[in-house]
């Protein structure tokens, strides 16, 4: 699995949003994304949203990990917050 700069970007951005607001929500973050990354190496086939971007949410917090499947690598494009303009989703 690749995680973009990007995506990386927008992990770093949240957790430490999360953490101004509490230590035990922001590590719950991390273990919600963990979780949904552990789903993507076993299956990565989920809904395609725009060309061969695929998407898959978080199970509690409103994101939408974007990712695309390139030789058998699942690529992590970005990490974006569902309350963000649906213009914004990567390759929209």
């Amino acid at each position: 699995m690749r995680i973009s700069p990007q995506a990386i970007e927008e992990i770093d951005n949240a957790f430490h949003y999360y953490l101004k607001i509490s230590e035990t929500i922001a590590y719950a973050l991390n273990d919600d994304l963990a979780e949904v990354l552990d789903i993507l190496e076993a299956n990565p086939h989920f809904q395609v949203r725009y060309k061969e971007v695929r998407a898959i949410p978080l199970q509690v917090f409103p994101f939408l990990v974007f990712f695309s499947i390139e030789d058998k690598i699942t690529y992590i494009h970005s990490v974006f917050h569902t309350s963000q303009n649906p213009d914004k989703y990567p390759g929209g």
